[in-house]
């Protein structure tokens, strides 16, 4: 049963409301691991009956946690990044956040505009995808001191934390099993390796070790 209020309802209310403090309450919310859980579910069905809902502008303005993560994808118009972004939501929803998502339309530039709006909202963390991006917005990141991950790439000197395959390897890999099945006219066919760091990676690590076994293919079979 729900009912309305006459004027705005505050922590106050709830923590009434659920017959626990203040401190509780505001604990249940930010580190819910440390309130048990039927304390947690008086909590929750509190915030239910009287339409509470945190104000995490104010929140974010004294210094505190938004709850909020920001994820940053090329585009959300191909399947293999849509699926990123739901495994993304279901993770980040499970530690208590809530997830906020763009697109750069695989423009750096844009990347970086993007990122500042996240940073204007005061966002607990970034994720990016892979590990090229722009000058400015690799000093942004150093000077705000945001968390950030790269997902999609892992290079051991990358310049911020990341996670993903190694995709150098993974083209040695593929040139060695062709190389391993005794072939040695080889002919590589890649897309532009501009601004994509994942082809870019897989194209090196071929050519290392069609070049190491002196199986180099021609230029014109690139």
């Amino acid at each position: 049963m729900s009912f309305k209020q006459s004027g705005k309802v505050d922590i106050v209310d709830v923590a009434s409301r659920a017959g626990v403090s203040i401190s509780t309450v505001s604990r249940s919310f930010n580190h819910p691991n440390l309130v048990n859980l039927a304390t947690r579910k008086k909590i929750e069905k509190s915030v239910k009956a009287l339409g509470y809902i945190r104000n995490r502008a104010a929140q974010a303005m004294h210094g505190r946690r938004s709850g909020t993560i920001g994820l940053i994808v090329p585009t959300i118009d191909h399947a293999i990044f849509a699926e990123v972004i739901q495994s993304f939501s279901d993770a980040v929803d499970q530690a208590g956040f809530t997830l906020l998502i763009a697109s750069h339309g695989f423009d750096l530039e844009r990347e970086y505009a993007v990122l500042r709006k996240f940073l204007e909202h005061r966002v607990d963390g970034v994720a990016l995808i892979g590990l090229d991006h722009s000058e400015p917005t690799f000093q942004l990141l150093d000077q705000q001191a945001v968390p950030v991950i790269s997902i999609w790439n892992y290079e051991e000197d990358s310049r911020i934390s990341c996670v993903g395959a190694a995709n150098n390897e993974a083209g040695e890999m593929a040139a060695r099993h062709v190389l391993d099945l005794g072939h040695r006219r080889i002919a590589l066919v890649f897309p532009k390796t501009v601004g994509n760091d994942r082809a870019r990676g897989r194209l090196a690590g071929a050519l290392t070790q069609l070049r190491r076994q002196q199986a180099e293919p021609p230029e014109a079979w690139t």
